[in-house]
């Protein structure tokens, strides 16, 4: 998903709303958000194909009509290389550990810590196997458990055009600009657990259909703050070495802290879309270096800019590795002994150009919300 990319296009620009074409169907979209139109990804160009970047595209969707949930007063709301996952042998969960390793800790996140806690009997072990492509190495299909396909349009023709992440039994952790396509109406299914989206029957995924859409409550399309929306599933997930929550991260980043962002899309900018999951290894941006990279954005796309609670920025300091059209939703991930959720793809300004930065939904302020839907009974 993430390796930059330059979509086959036909642009009609009115009014700051371009309309992208893919074979014979089309998405509204406004400036800068990074929703997949059918065949954009995560994109690592080779050096033949390194040219300008293109401006990443994100849907304009109408009004939403959802019922928030009840929020209690006590809460306060908030390379030039590309590699393809291939399937790993199957490995048993490892035992969990007395006291398992964790991110430090912060106050109001106690029970997404207890809730990590919980899953790690099930989380495969660093250890136990090559966890990243590096240099060519394929990743092992078990790497990325939590990674949600978000699905539109009626089951015999699902089109998957935004990604997520399963965060506990029953819910799925997304941008909020996914929630709904001009064309293709609302995110109505959830697949996890399977790499490649063309397999059919896969003994290893399951599918869902989204029963409950929750944007958060102060999301607004006319800016691009609060982008984040939980998935509640039709039913709860069987959990596997395949379909595993991730864990939500507690503390902040440090500039030295490498980034990993998963999604589906092609893996050349000239040849058709792949359907296997990808990574692409990202750099963490301070907020004042974002801040200077998004200061000629309007006003209105940001208005009081890049907000270092709310926002992170990632991407690479040499090279064209980023996020872009297609990753919308989809994790931005930090490794440690295991994997922890630190973003949710939002908005981008340009795909590819070093040094400028994608803009990621920052997790960690919005823990209070997540914890009051997700684990309210806990």
């Amino acid at each position: 998903m993430f390796l930059f990319v330059c979509s086959f296009l036909v642009i009609l620009i009115f009014s700051d709303v371009i309309t992208f074409s893919f074979h014979g169907s089309s998405l509204l979209h406004s400036k800068y958000a990074r929703i997949m139109t059918m065949e954009d990804d995560i994109y690592i160009p080779s050096p033949s194909t390194m040219g300008p970047p293109t401006i990443p595209i994100a849907p304009t969707f109408p009004p939403i009509t959802i019922t928030f949930p009840t929020v209690t007063p006590s809460i306060s709301p908030s390379t030039t290389e590309t590699h393809i996952l291939t399937p790993s042998p199957t490995i048993q969960p490892a035992p969990q550990p007395a006291t398992p390793p964790s991110m430090p800790n912060r106050n109001g996140a106690a029970k997404a810590m207890k809730k990590c806690e919980e899953y790690q009997h099930w989380l495969i072990r660093l250890s136990a196997f090559q966890f990243f492509i590096i240099k060519g190495t394929p990743a092992m299909a078990t790497a990325f458990p939590h990674m949600a396909a978000l699905g539109y349009g009626p089951e015999n023709s699902i089109q998957w055009l935004c990604g997520g992440s399963l965060i506990s039994e029953q819910y799925v952790l997304t941008a909020a600009h996914c929630l709904r396509s001009m064309e293709m109406g609302n995110v109505s299914w959830v697949r996890l657990g399977d790499n490649n989206l063309t397999s059919q029957n896969s003994e290893t995924s399951q599918m869902f259909s989204v029963g409950e859409r929750i944007p958060h409550p102060d999301y607004s399309p006319a800016s691009k703050y609060n982008d984040l929306a939980l998935l509640k599933l039709d039913h709860p997930v069987e959990f596997s070495e395949y379909v595993l929550p991730i864990c939500l991260s507690t503390s902040e980043l440090d500039v030295k802290e490498q980034l990993v962002a998963t999604g589906w899309g092609k893996t050349d900018v000239n040849g058709p879309r792949s359907n296997t999951l990808m990574k692409v290894d990202l750099d963490y941006f301070p907020n004042d270096v974002c801040r200077v990279a998004y200061a000629d954005v309007p006003k209105r796309d940001l208005p009081e800019g890049v907000l270092a609670d709310k926002q992170l920025c990632a991407g690479s300091k040499t090279d064209q590795r980023d996020t872009c059209q297609g990753d919308s939703g989809g994790p931005l991930q930090i490794r440690t002994d295991k994997l922890y959720l630190v973003g949710i793809t939002s908005i981008g300004k340009m795909c590819g150009l070093p040094n400028v930065p994608a803009i990621y939904t920052k997790v960690l302020h919005y823990i209070p919300w997540i914890e009051q839907i997700v684990w309210k009974d806990v």
